[in-house]
């Protein structure tokens, strides 16, 4: 007895056909960034507000203090590197 079977497919003479294969670019290396030097006077200032309620013994408030508040601070650090050493002077 004989048998034929037939299969259709595709015919790939030579085999199958390498994927082209360019190099990827190469990324640059990052630049160090500059380090920061700490090392120099300050000057700044603040705004705020406080408000408070005392309260006496009986219940009733004895002083309502709503202020608001201001100030100057200033100062000077030196950077040695890996640790910052400073002083300064405000309310």
């Amino acid at each position: 007895m004989f048998s034929l079977v037939v299969v259709p497919g595709m015919a790939l003479a030579g085999g199958p056909a390498a994927p082209d294969m360019e190099p990827a670019p190469v990324a640059p290396a990052p630049e160090a960034r500059p380090s920061q030097d700490w090392t120099g006077f300050y000057l700044g200032g603040q705004i705020g507000q406080t408000n408070s309620d005392f309260i006496g013994g009986s219940g009733a408030t004895i002083s309502d203090g709503n202020t608001e508040t201001y100030g100057l601070h200033a100062g000077f650090n030196h950077d040695f590197g890996s640790w910052v050493l400073g002083g300064g002077t405000g309310p």
